[in-house]
């Protein structure tokens, strides 16, 4: 498990999940569904929804949680994935599904997130500074979703 990742006590993860599904609800785009991985030792939710309704292939959120406390106390954030999470993620990339990383920020006030490109995931770290900067609420993650014709 990546240093400083959260264990999921309170869903957390579920809570954003759907205020960002009413924001996308808002601008009319389509939302997110909880995808269940039946592996143990994954530290991540899956949420996805149906790229169109013409393919089988989806947007797949991993979700993972993580403290504004570790962002502020580092210079660095190790996302680097375990195999069992890199043989899942394998799995859905060969499936022809698009992958997007979402942290979600635990801290003091509303619930923030960012999302890592597929470069900074897969080099491992990322600087902290530059995540705290794209720190983002649940309606500019909707926006964010909504506006982009990748995901």
């Amino acid at each position: 498990m990546a240093e400083g990742v959260i264990k999921l006590d309170f869903d957390h993860t579920a809570a954003f999940i759907d205020a960002m599904n009413k924001g996308l609800n808002h601008l009319d785009s389509k939302m997110f569904a909880l995808r269940h991985v039946a592996k143990s030792g994954i530290e991540m939710q899956l949420y996805c929804r149906r790229k169109s309704p013409f393919c089988n292939k989806d947007t797949v959120l991993v979700c993972k949680e993580i403290s504004e406390h570790l962002l502020d106390s580092r210079a660095t954030f190790d996302c680097k994935l375990t195999s069992d999470e890199r043989s899942v993620i394998d799995a859905l990339k060969g499936q022809g599904h698009s992958i997007l990383f979402m942290y979600i920020v635990i801290r003091r006030g509303p619930l923030m997130v960012f999302f890592l490109e597929d470069e900074e995931w897969q080099q491992d770290k990322v600087l902290c500074q530059e995540l705290l900067s794209r720190m983002m609420s649940d309606y500019g993650a909707a926006r964010a979703l909504a506006q982009t014709r990748v995901y």
